[in-house]
C-alpha cells in the first residue's frame, strides 16, 4: 500500500471515530461561526472609514481569506507535525519507528479533527464572496496564480 492511499485510510478512521460523538456538527458549526465572524471588525472598520489607499473591503477579505483557507488546510491535514516534540516524549514515536511505514505520514496523521473543516470550508467561503465583490473574472493565469499562492501559504 503506497503512502498517500494509507495516509486517507489513518484519516478515513479519525473521521469516523469522530462520527461516534453525536455533537460533532454542533462543535463543527460553532467553530465556523466563530470563523466567520473573525474579519467583522474589519469590516465594520471599512464601513466606517471607507478604503484605505487602494485597500478596500473586499480586497482585505480576499487576502484574509486565502490566508484562512491555506492555513486551514494545512492544520486539516498536517497539524500532527505540530506535536511531533510529544510524540517523542511520549514514546509513541518510538512505536512510529517499529512499523514499516514513512514517519512523515504517520506523525502528519496523528491529530486530525473534523471541526478544523470549518477553517477551509470558511476560508473558501470568503476567498468566493471577496472575487464576487471585486467583480474579478479569474483567467487561466489568474487562476494559476491564486492556487500557486494558497500553495504557498500551506507550505
Amino acid at each position: 500500500m503506497n503512502g498517500v492511499r494509507l495516509y486517507f485510510r489513518y484519516i478515513r478512521l479519525h473521521f469516523l471515530s469522530q462520527l461516534q460523538y453525536t455533537l460533532w456538527p454542533m462543535a463543527l458549526l460553532t467553530t465556523a461561526l466563530f470563523v466567520a465572524t473573525d474579519p467583522l471588525d474589519a469590516l465594520l472598520m471599512f464601513d466606517r472609514f471607507g478604503a484605505i489607499g487602494e485597500w478596500t473591503a473586499s480586497r482585505i477579505l480576499l487576502m484574509y481569506g486565502m490566508a484562512l483557507f491555506a492555513f486551514g488546510l494545512a492544520e486539516l491535514f498536517a497539524r500532527g507535525l505540530d506535536f511531533f516534540p510529544q510524540l517523542v516524549r511520549g514514546g509513541e514515536f518510538d512505536r512510529m519507528l517499529l512499523r514499516p511505514r514513512s514517519l512523515l505520514l504517520q506523525s502528519m496523521a496523528t491529530r486530525f479533527h473534523l471541526n478544523r473543516l470549518a477553517r477551509v470550508i470558511a476560508g473558501l467561503a470568503l476567498l468566493i464572496v471577496s472575487l464576487r465583490m471585486q467583480g474579478v473574472a479569474l483567467g487561466v493565469m489568474d487562476l494559476a496564480m491564486l492556487v500557486l499562492a494558497i500553495l504557498g501559504g500551506i507550505l
